[in-house]
C-alpha cells in the first residue's frame, strides 16, 4: 500500500523554491502585478472620492460622488476576483507542472490552456462543496444555541445580571465547540477531496470525487503535511508582516502633520504617492516573494502526495 512520505511532501515546494528561484518569483510577480495594475487604474479615483467626502463632509455627499465611489469599488472587487480566478489557474498550474510534468518546458512552466481551465472548474466546485457542508453542519448548529439561548433567558427571567452571564456562558460554550467540530470536519474533508484538482490537471476530466478513494486511509498524513506547510508560512508571513509594517510605519511617522488628519487628508493625491512610494515599492517586493513561494509550497506538496499515492505518475528521477 502506497504510503505518504510527510517530510518529503512537506519539504517539496521549498526545494522547487531553492532549485527554481526565479520560476518562483516569476509567479509571484504575476499575481502582485495584476493587483498593482488595478490599484493603478481603480486606486487613484477610489482614494480621491474618499479624500473628497473627509474634506468637506458637509457638501461632498452628493449621490455622484457616493455612486462614483461604489461604482467604482464595484469594478476593482469584480475584476479582481476574476482576473485572479483565471491567473490563480495559471500558477497553481504552474506548480503542478513543474512538480507533476517538469519535462514540459515552459516559461516558468506557465500554460493557459485545457488543464487550467479544468483548474478553475474543479477549484469552483470543490468550493461549493465545502461551502454546503459548511451550511449543512452550521444551520443545526444555529438553531440549537438559538434556542439555548432563548431558553436560558426564559429560565434566568427576575434574576441577576450575574446568573444570566453564567447561564449564557453555556450556551456560548457550546456554540465554540460546535464551530470547532464543523472547522474540523472541513479541514478533513478538503484533506479527502484535495488531490481532486491534481487529477483533473493530470488526466484532464474532472476528477474531484475520484480523490475520495485514492485519499483513504490517508487523510491524517495529508493534514500533517500541510500543517508542516502552514506553519512554515506563517513564519514566513509574520515576518513579512514586522518587516512591512516596520516600513508603512516608519514612512508615515516621517511624514510632517501625520497627526492632524485634516492636514493630512487636505494633501494633493500626487503627495501621497511620493511619499508613500518607497515603502509601497518595499511591500511590493515582499508581497511577490510571498506570493510566490506560497503557491509553490502549497500546490508542490499536494502534487508530491499525490506522486507519492500514485506511483505510476511517470517524473524523471532528476527533479524527484
Amino acid at each position: 500500500m502506497a504510503q505518504i512520505d510527510i517530510s518529503d511532501s512537506a519539504m517539496a515546494g521549498v526545494k522547487l523554491a531553492v532549485r527554481r528561484p526565479l520560476t518562483v518569483l516569476v509567479w509571484g510577480v504575476l499575481l502582485v502585478g495584476y493587483v498593482v495594475v488595478l490599484l493603478t487604474l481603480f486606486g487613484g479615483g477610489i482614494v480621491a472620492a474618499i479624500t473628497s467626502l473627509v474634506r468637506t463632509p458637509q457638501s461632498a455627499a452628493t449621490p455622484g460622488v457616493i455612486l462614483g465611489l461604489v461604482g467604482g469599488l464595484f469594478g476593482f472587487i469584480a475584476l479582481m476576483w476574476l482576473g485572479l480566478t483565471v491567473l490563480g489557474a495559471v500558477v497553481m498550474g504552474a506548480a503542478l507542472r513543474a512538480e507533476l510534468e517538469p519535462e514540459k518546458k515552459s516559461f516558468a512552466s506557465l500554460r493557459l490552456g485545457g488543464q487550467e481551465l479544468w483548474l478553475i472548474g474543479v477549484n469552483f466546485v470543490l468550493g461549493v462543496v465545502i461551502f454546503v457542508a459548511q451550511m449543512v453542519m452550521g444551520l443545526p448548529l444555529a438553531v440549537i444555541t438559538a434556542a439555548m439561548a432563548f431558553a436560558t433567558l426564559g429560565s434566568t427571567h427576575g434574576t441577576g445580571p450575574n446568573a444570566i452571564v453564567g447561564a449564557m456562558a453555556g450556551t456560548v460554550g457550546i456554540r465554540i465547540i460546535g464551530q470547532l467540530v464543523i472547522w474540523a470536519v472541513t479541514v478533513w474533508l478538503w484533506c479527502r477531496l484535495c488531490l481532486g484538482p491534481v487529477m483533473s490537471f493530470r488526466e484532464r476530466q474532472f476528477r474531484l470525487f475520484e480523490s475520495w478513494t485514492i485519499t483513504k486511509g490517508h487523510a491524517w498524513p495529508i493534514f500533517l503535511s500541510l500543517l508542516l506547510v502552514s506553519l512554515m508560512l506563517f513564519a514566513l508571513y509574520m515576518l513579512v508582516y514586522i518587516l512591512g509594517g516596520a516600513a508603512v510605519i516608519g514612512t508615515a511617522f516621517s511624514i510632517p502633520g501625520i497627526t492632524d488628519p485634516q492636514a493630512f487628508f487636505s494633501r494633493p493625491l500626487g503627495d501621497w504617492i511620493g511619499l508613500f512610494a518607497p515603502a509601497a515599492a518595499f511591500l511590493a517586493v515582499l508581497f511577490v516573494g510571498v506570493a510566490g513561494v506560497a503557491n509553490a509550497m502549497v500546490w508542490t506538496t499536494i502534487a508530491r502526495i499525490y506522486r507519492q499515492l500514485d506511483p505510476s505518475v511517470d517524473v524523471a528521477a532528476t527533479f524527484a
